[in-house]
């Protein structure tokens, strides 16, 4: 292709560039239909302000950082007020994607998977930004913020419980009743895929294919595909799962607990494996160059 393209002096056809040209607008029109889909309306934006005057001036800890409360009260009215602008746009792109999936068009359900990750990341980020600018915390400050809390166990699990009892509020929906049989299969079915999740994130991590900024991203994507499919090969909806099991009081099943340590020890054996394999190649390259520099 590059060959006739030269011989043929294509990048000088006029027909070409005019196609180029309208790929590119059309481009550029997606592209702003997307932003303003995802820009918060005026009144929107004047509620998210007045949430955050309730907060109080923006505190901070010696190392830089929001305190965490703080960056946890932040947090939800973004997730709050992301929730309500996306909602009914994220339930017609489910509907979409899982028939694309039953319809056997692996290609148009990852273009979907995208598209519903991308809108409603940057639905987020435009909230999130609005808040914070009216608080005046500066960018730096958040990220780090975020960064030391979500990289921190027990914070990132109190994080994650609160964000996910709000959501569950958000949504107003009672949650179907399962069988401890399709308990312990949604169970068995979750932990694999998280698993497989775990192993994935592991090489996009380590081969450097994304920066670290876009890795919860990432996570996103992967979780609506996990989703998507769970729904598909099981007519379950994987927020239906958690209410079940703390109705049955299956966190002290013998059978539920055994699934959980199982993969539990397969992500502990994965991430050890992992860390020998680094040594190794550390040292491997340690010898190559000890050996290097006695042959100079």
């Amino acid at each position: 292709m590059a060959k006739a393209s030269k011989h043929y002096n294509l990048e000088n056809n006029e027909e070409l560039k005019s196609f180029r040209k309208i790929v590119i607008a059309q481009k550029e029109s997606e592209e702003k239909a997307e932003f303003e889909r995802a820009q918060p309306p005026p009144e929107v934006i004047q509620q998210i302000q007045e949430e955050g005057k309730l907060l109080g001036e923006p505190q901070y800890k010696q190392d830089g950082t929001m305190t965490f409360d703080y960056f946890l009260e932040t947090s939800k009215i973004v997730v709050r007020h992301t929730y309500m602008q996306t909602k009914q746009g994220l339930d017609e792109h489910a509907v979409a994607r899982r028939e694309a999936i039953k319809n056997g068009n692996e290609e148009e359900f990852q273009k979907l998977v995208l598209k519903t990750a991308n809108w409603e990341q940057l639905t987020n980020t435009l909230i999130q930004a609005n808040l914070y600018q009216f608080l005046k915390v500066p960018k730096q400050v958040f990220e780090k913020s975020s960064q030391v809390y979500l990289m921190e166990p027990t914070k990132r699990t109190l994080y994650e419980e609160e964000i996910q009892n709000l959501r569950d509020l958000l949504r107003g929906r009672t949650p179907i009743e399962l069988t401890r049989e399709q308990v312990m299969d949604s169970v068995a079915k979750l932990e694999a895929a998280k698993f497989e999740a775990q192993k994935k994130m592991y090489e996009f991590v380590r081969s450097q294919r994304v920066a670290p900024q876009m890795i919860n991203a990432v996570i996103k994507v992967e979780k609506l595909k996990a989703d998507d499919k769970f729904f598909i090969d099981t007519g379950i909806e994987e927020e239906d799962v958690e209410p079940s099991v703390k109705r049955l009081d299956l966190e002290n099943d013998p059978e539920f607990k055994a699934i959980i340590e199982d993969y539990k020890k397969q992500s502990e054996d994965f991430l050890a494996s992992k860390k020998d394999e680094t040594a190794a190649m550390m040292q491997k390259a340690r010898m190559t160059q000890i050996m290097m520099e006695k042959r100079r």
